[in-house]
């Protein structure tokens, strides 16, 4: 009897230890440089600074991708963010880009709803992107502080507000396995949540990605390892499982 509960001790010692490291098979970073380290910003009065949007490949993806499907959520609630305005262009490599990531912008709460809002965008290629150094380059935004906004401004990568599968309820890519084109979900608080369709069965595989923080305030450095659910206190956070 001793051993056998020392044996269930040791399983559930290995198991909650297995369990409680969560591998990523890529992520969406957010930068302010090309080199792909600089993860927070402060941006003055009427001045525009470029957010660079990699690819991180690794895991799954480590040997390239063919698409991203993404969205950013912007700012720290659903609240339009008057004093920002953004311009997206994506890269020169893809051939198919449908959609946008950061617009329609949010519109006084009335966008909680992201089926109604309808932000995200795929970014797909004509051939396999290995990337250089594990990164490639999806697209860039031009982020201007027209109302010299002063405040701390959060920027998180998101699902798709429509994505292209529902029981991938996060930010993905597409692998390079032709003809099959695997999915995988992207960063590390993978959970299971709501499927959008009909019976809404909890089968469907929710996460977020990076994060790059604007105006950071009290010291805050703009972490660029991605954020998770539990970490986060963004409320837009909060509401992407509704």
């Amino acid at each position: 009897m001793r051993t056998l509960l020392s044996i269930c001790v040791a399983l559930t010692i290995l198991l909650g230890s297995t369990t409680a490291v969560a591998a990523s098979n890529g992520e969406i970073g957010l930068f302010f440089n090309p080199q792909g380290s600089e993860c927070s910003k402060t941006v003055g009065c009427n001045a525009i600074e470029t957010l660079y949007i990699y690819a991180i490949l690794q895991g799954a993806s480590a040997g390239g991708i063919t698409t991203a499907e993404y969205a950013l959520g912007l700012g720290p609630d659903y609240q339009k963010d008057d004093g920002w305005l953004f311009e997206e262009d994506f890269s020169p490599a893809a051939n198919i880009v449908l959609g946008s990531a950061i617009f329609p912008l949010d519109v006084d709460g009335l966008h909680q709803d992201r089926l109604f809002r309808g932000r995200g965008v795929n970014v797909a290629f004509p051939r396999c992107q290995p990337g250089e150094g594990g990164l490639v380059l999806l697209q860039t935004v031009s982020v201007y502080n027209q109302g010299c906004e002063t405040s701390e401004f959060p920027m998180l990568v998101i699902s798709h507000d429509v994505g292209s599968n529902p029981f991938f309820q996060c930010p993905l890519f597409t692998l390079c396995d032709d003809p099959v084109f695997t999915k995988v979900c992207l960063g590390t608080d993978l959970t299971t949540c709501r499927n959008p369709r009909p019976p809404y069965a909890i089968n469907a595989t929710c996460s977020t990605s990076g994060r790059a923080l604007v105006n950071p305030q009290g010291g805050a450095s703009g972490d660029c390892e991605p954020t998770t659910v539990e970490e986060s206190s963004w409320s837009l956070v909060k509401g992407m499982y509704r």
